[in-house]
């Protein structure tokens, strides 16, 4: 059960960054991110999240580097690992 909320945990954190990176980044590039968020969604409704096959920290990384694409220099800084720096 623990481990179920650990990574729900996680996956709701990246769709809250992805919330706000939207609101932030162009058109295109918010269209990238909602599919994103979308796909993480997805994988909360269908209990996927729960495959210990998916790696928290491998999702993290692609998240948090699709941010960056996306932001560019509209944020100043995102820290690398799993901590947001504004």
């Amino acid at each position: 059960m623990f481990d179920a909320y650990s990574r729900y945990r996680v996956l709701h954190e990246l769709m809250a960054l992805l919330e706000v990176a939207i609101a932030r980044a162009s058109s295109s590039d918010a269209s990238r991110l909602r599919e994103t968020r979308q796909f993480i969604d997805g994988l909360c409704e269908s209990e996927a999240a729960l495959d210990a096959a998916l790696s928290m920290d491998e999702l993290r990384r692609d998240v948090l580097n699709r941010v960056r694409r996306a932001l560019g220099a509209g944020l100043s800084a995102i820290a690398s690992g799993d901590t947001l720096t504004i």
